[in-house]
C-alpha cells in the first residue's frame, strides 16, 4: 500500500504530498513497532502499551525556511487587491477605478492576473464591439494594443499620486506592495542565479 502511495505521489507531482506520505509511513511504522499488552480475558480497556515504548521519545521534524516564491506570489497579489481596494473607495470618479481579474488570454491555457483601469477596459469593450461589427476576428483586436487616450493616463497618474499622499492609509499600502514585490525580486535571483 505504501508503494502505491508514493506511485500515486509521483505520478501527480506534488511535493506536498511526498511530505505527507514521509510523515504517515513514520507514522505508520511507531504505530506497528509498539507492542500492546491485553489482558486474558480480551479487554481492550485493559490494554496497554509496553513499557518500553512509553520511555521512548517521539521524532519531531521542524523545517525553518524562507518564504518560497509561490506564497510570496500570493502575498504580492494580497497586498496589491488591498491597495486597489483602498485606492478606488477613496477614488470619486469610477473611470480610473482599477480592476484586477485572472484570466486566460486566447490561444493559451496559462492564466494571467491583469489589473486595468475601467477606462482601459470600457476602450477594449468599444474596440471588440467595432471588430465585431466589421467582421473582423476577435483575436485580431486582442493581438492589438488598445490604445486609450494619454489624457486619461495622466489623470490616473496624478490621482494616484494626490491620494497617496493625503491618505497615510493608502501609502502605507503602497509601501507594503513594494516590500514585498523588493523581496519577492530578491528571493527569485538567489534562486535562479
Amino acid at each position: 500500500m505504501n508503494e502505491m502511495i508514493v506511485r500515486a505521489a509521483r505520478k501527480f507531482c506534488v511535493p506536498g504530498m511526498l511530505f505527507l506520505v514521509c510523515l504517515s509511513q513514520t507514522s505508520i511504522a511507531q504505530e506497528s513497532n509498539t507492542d500492546i499488552d491485553v489482558a486474558d480475558s480480551g479487554d481492550i480497556a485493559a490494554a496497554e502499551p509496553a513499557a518500553s515504548s512509553t520511555s521512548e521519545e517521539i521524532d519531531e521534524i521542524v523545517v525553518l525556511g524562507a518564504h518560497s516564491l509561490t506564497l510570496l506570489r500570493q502575498e504580492i497579489i494580497v497586498a496589491e487587491d488591498e491597495f486597489f481596494d483602498l485606492y478606488n473607495e477613496l477614488n470619486d470618479d469610477d473611470r480610473f477605478d482599477i480592476i484586477c481579474e485572472t484570466r486566460r488570454p486566447i490561444g493559451t491555457r496559462i492564466r494571467v492576473r491583469e489589473c486595468k483601469a475601467k477606462f482601459v477596459r470600457d476602450a477594449e469593450v468599444d474596440a471588440m464591439q467595432d471588430a465585431l461589427m466589421m467582421n473582423d476576428s476577435p483575436a485580431n483586436v486582442t493581438a492589438q494594443p488598445i490604445r486609450a487616450s494619454k489624457k486619461d493616463y495622466r489623470i490616473l497618474e496624478e490621482k494616484l499620486k494626490t491620494l497617496a499622499v493625503e491618505n497615510p492609509e493608502l501609502q502605507e499600502a503602497l509601501m507594503d506592495y513594494d516590500n514585498i514585490s523588493k523581496k519577492y525580486a530578491q528571493e527569485r535571483e538567489k534562486k535562479f542565479e
